[in-house]
């Protein structure tokens, strides 16, 4: 079974695992953390397009400008 973001509050928290995860240096990074950050994002991605956001790069590529 496909384990989704269900509110707002799950979606927060999430993102500050992912901010976790990434503020150090990739390649010293472990291999299950590197599947919980996989896992994490793609959570975080389903979330977005559940509720009509885009990211930074499909926003940047929708109107040609940057915010």
């Amino acid at each position: 079974m496909k384990k989704t973001v269900v509110t707002e509050s799950e979606y927060k928290k999430i993102m500050v695992r992912i901010n976790e995860l990434t503020s150090g240096d990739p390649d010293e990074l472990p291999d299950e953390l590197l599947a919980e950050l996989d896992k994490l994002t793609n959570l975080a991605n389903n979330y977005e397009n559940d509720h009509g956001w885009l990211s930074l790069t499909n926003h940047e590529k929708a109107d040609g400008r940057t915010p």
